[in-house]
């Protein structure tokens, strides 16, 4: 594995397992537009159609997003925060991903050898709204992409109502599709 690190001791999580980063900290209170958090009715969705079964790492601390994920899927595996470079290691070890919106776990997915990476064309990933960001792996056969409409951050406590009155807009997109974005 490019850049690997045998000293950096991190669980792995293969087979049906699929990990999903959560990024929380300093963008919950939505100080940049393109920073967005997901909503959890699309990691129902995709984890039901593909069959996985659901590990969260990385930014898990309390609040009104994480206890709502954890009241969804109660069977889940969380992961509290591990460190910088066992939360990277975690990710890309992974064989299942759903990215969320965040270039570290968007970097550590890229460098794995993961079999599937969801990635959502939401926020920052979408190229008709931030057009100086090139973060759509297109050639990549790995990825599968899920096209949302346009959001912007909001603060946390307006999280779940705006997730809600997005449920169902999401959609998988081709390769072909994005190209002409």
């Amino acid at each position: 594995m490019l850049f690997s690190r045998p000293d950096i001791v991190a669980p792995v999580f293969d087979g049906d397992a699929v990990v999903c980063p959560i990024r929380g900290g300093e963008i919950l209170d939505a100080r940049h537009p393109g920073y967005t958090i997901l909503p959890i009715d699309f990691y129902v969705d995709v984890i039901d159609e593909m069959g996985w079964r659901p590990v969260f790492v990385g930014q898990t601390e309390d609040n009104i997003y994480m206890r709502a994920l954890k009241d969804r899927f109660p069977q889940a595996e969380i992961v509290s925060h591990q460190g910088v470079m066992e939360d990277f290691a975690i990710i890309r070890a992974a064989s299942n991903v759903i990215l969320s919106i965040s270039t570290f776990a968007w970097l550590a997915a890229w460098l794995s050898h993961a079999k599937t990476i969801v990635l959502p064309v939401y926020g920052m990933f979408n190229p008709a709204l931030f057009s100086l960001h090139d973060l759509l792996p297109l050639g990549d056969d790995r990825y599968r992409f899920y096209q949302f409409p346009p959001q912007p951050a909001v603060p946390l406590h307006e999280l779940l109502e705006v997730h809600s009155a997005m449920k169902g807009q999401w959609h998988r997109v081709g390769r072909d599709e994005l190209r002409r974005l």
